[in-house]
């Protein structure tokens, strides 16, 4: 009876792992074929992706973020 317990939370971990994957990867891909060929979207997109990181790297360097 223990060895199904383990064998079970890791397939269960595996396709969780697998979906988000999936689902993370479809999402990149819609992005980049959005503004695949306009390059001042692209810069503005990239603008707004870094000002968001360095957003979330000052909140947490004042404490914790909830």
């Amino acid at each position: 009876m223990g060895k199904n317990v383990p064998m079970s939370f890791w397939d269960s971990i595996l396709s969780i792992v697998t979906a988000t994957g999936n689902a993370l990867a479809g999402v990149i891909e819609a992005v980049r074929t959005l503004f695949e060929g306009d390059p001042e979207t692209r810069r503005k997109v990239a603008f707004s992706v870094a000002m968001i990181a360095l957003s979330a790297k000052m909140a947490k360097a004042d404490g914790i973020v909830t």
